[in-house]
């Protein structure tokens, strides 16, 4: 199942998911997280809001389809915006020129980055405001979106879902592309009778510098046994939490290998917590495929409930990496990727306040 969060997402960015707990309190009768979908839902608990994506979009995921979730800052004064899923587009060249540079390590310059902007675009959007507050209001002024459907009201809240209308100037998709992104657009109203609301379930919060993970007991990918003490094994341990459904994720990976032989002996260590696993055994084994096929030595951990409810719960993307102390305690986190430079440079910065 994929749990959309707080994801900031740009071109190629990765819109990972967890799963939350689903429980919630309240004067008027619990709606249930529905839990008969399948492995093509995605959830945003702390909207209430469930849905099956279409073949069409989920066969997309991670190369020209990317789940975001953000709050609107741009509604009218007064309206109470919960928050907004997007569906990013962008085509199939964009996502193949962003993973080129990602090998090479090199930087997109930005008049590319500008001309490639003109390939992408939203699919499509659902928004959850405040009944109360919405008052006279333009519903357009408050998604962003000229085309918007009332799907329902659920725990005093208006979910909408908006059409983004995506059109691509003539010329510039190839055919394929170009072909791809009418079935994308196909599949839009299919997307919108699937939605389901329910309950609204707190979200998270983000990881917090000072709290102290501790207490996890699970094994890493390979079956091996590991639970917190191995953090008292390294003066500073370097937590990269990643996805098997996130390219950035993958394609950094040779710099934290690099990384881990460069300071094991500096006293760092290095470990991967695997976010999408939850005990299916095909998306283990694709982990595993995926870290042997990046070169990566360090133990990739899976997560436990007290990994999931200490650091998945509040994990707001991937990649997110978190540097805590021989105690547990969280020194830095950093959303995104870094290059090896930058992250070299911070392991020596956290080193130096540990001294």
């Amino acid at each position: 199942m994929k749990q959309l969060k707080r994801i900031a997402a740009a071109l190629t960015g990765c819109a990972l998911v967890l799963t939350l707990t689903a429980c919630s309190g309240g004067e008027e009768p619990v709606i249930e997280r529905p839990a008969d979908l399948s492995e093509k839902a995605i959830y945003a608990d702390y909207l209430g809001i469930a849905a099956e994506l279409p073949d069409a979009i989920y066969d997309k995921l991670g190369e020209q389809i990317f789940p975001t979730a953000a709050d609107v800052t741009t509604a009218p004064e007064g309206v109470t915006v919960n928050g907004q899923i997007v569906l990013l587009y962008q085509s199939g060249a964009v996502y193949d020129r962003v993973m080129e540079l990602q090998a090479t390590g090199t930087a997109m310059e930005e008049a590319e980055y500008l001309e490639l902007s003109r390939q992408a675009g939203d699919l499509c959007a659902i928004t959850s405001v405040v009944t109360d507050t919405i008052g006279g209001q333009d519903i357009a002024a408050i998604t962003g979106f000229s085309d918007n459907t009332l799907l329902g009201e659920m725990a005093g809240n208006s979910v909408y879902f908006s059409d983004g209308g995506l059109t691509i100037e003539d010329g510039l998709l190839s055919e394929e592309d170009a072909a791809d992104l009418e079935a994308l657009k196909a599949a839009v109203p299919d997307l919108q009778a699937a939605v389901q609301l329910y309950t609204p379930v707190d979200g998270p919060q983000g990881l917090t510098e000072g709290a102290v993970i501790s207490g996890f007991d699970t094994v890493d990918l390979d079956g091996n046994a590991v639970d917190s003490s191995v953090l008292a094994q390294a003066n500073l341990t370097v937590l990269q939490i990643w996805a098997t459904t996130c390219t950035p994720c993958i394609t950094e990976m040779p710099n934290w290998e690099t990384l881990s032989q460069n300071y094991r002996d500096k006293g760092v260590q290095v470990l991967g917590l695997v976010a999408d696993v939850y005990g299916d055994e095909a998306k283990a084994e694709e982990a595993r495929t995926i870290a042997a096929e990046a070169g990566v030595t360090y133990p990739n951990l899976l997560a436990d409930a007290v990994l999931d409810e200490q650091v998945l719960y509040d994990v707001t993307g991937t990649p997110t990496t978190v540097f805590l102390d021989s105690e547990g305690t969280i020194l830095r986190v950093i959303e995104g990727t870094r290059d090896l430079e930058d992250l070299s440079a911070l392991v020596d910065e956290l080193l130096a306040g540990l001294s």
